[in-house]
């Protein structure tokens, strides 16, 4: 969707039938009363119910959750409130005040929590297991993954060895935590290896030109080490 108000896409692919049908009609109806977004949309054999939520409810969510967010000027984090937004900075009331993760998480409550919490109730494992819910899919936002890839574009030859030059921030405000550090370990292994690279192919003109394999392998074995206990430091 362009307009990214919808975060998830339910497909359901037994909706035909009149059983089908009507338990379809009773989801959409408990997604809406939980003041979600709502959109269905038939394709093919199946039925696809993208679900979305405005900001008034993801903040709706976020309190009732607890959510930890980053107050002004990086002061510390609190448990986010609506009434105490401001402490939170200028985009408190802007939609990417919640990462994406953020808000998947929060429309996931929305849409299992059970009415008393103003959820929907949804039976999710229930559906999946009975295949009514044939499966479910994240939308992405194009406009988010263009960025983050600007980003991460190296200028050459300026920033090529900028230890820093990884969104590591973006990347873990769009996916999650543990995403952005394999990202974050995989940029600083390859940044190491350009220095070990030249190093290798020294050594190994070394190694015939001194026609002494096993010289050659112990001080190559000593770089190696020394090498590795500073990627590991730094």
């Amino acid at each position: 969707m362009e307009d990214q108000q919808f975060e998830i896409g339910l497909i359901f692919g037994e909706f035909q039938s009149a059983i089908g049908a009507t338990r379809l009609t009773d989801i959409v109806k408990r997604l809406r009363a939980a003041d979600l977004l709502v959109k269905f949309v038939q394709s093919g054999e199946d039925a696809v119910v993208y679900v979305g939520a405005t900001t008034a409810r993801y903040e709706e969510e976020a309190e009732r959750a607890g959510l930890l967010k980053s107050l002004k000027y990086e002061s510390g984090y609190a448990p986010f409130t609506r009434e105490k937004r401001h402490m939170f900075g200028e985009f408190a009331l802007q939609r990417d005040f919640f990462s994406s993760s953020e808000r998947l998480d929060l429309l996931w409550r929305g849409v299992v929590s059970p009415s008393k919490y103003n959820g929907a109730g949804i039976p999710i494992e229930k559906l999946s297991t009975e295949k009514t819910l044939s499966d479910i899919v994240y939308l992405h936002n194009h406009n988010l993954i263009a960025g983050i890839i600007k980003e991460s574009e190296y200028q050459w030859p300026w920033n090529m060895f900028h230890w820093h030059s990884l969104p590591v921030q973006s990347i873990r405000d769009y996916i999650d935590s543990q995403t952005a550090l394999y990202f974050l370990f995989v940029s600083h292994m390859i940044k190491g290896l350009c220095i070990l690279a030249p190093l290798s192919v020294i050594f190994l003109a070394l190694r015939y030109d001194l026609g002494s394999d096993a010289a050659a392998e112990a001080v190559w074995s000593i770089i190696t080490v020394a090498w590795g206990e500073i990627l590991k430091r730094t």
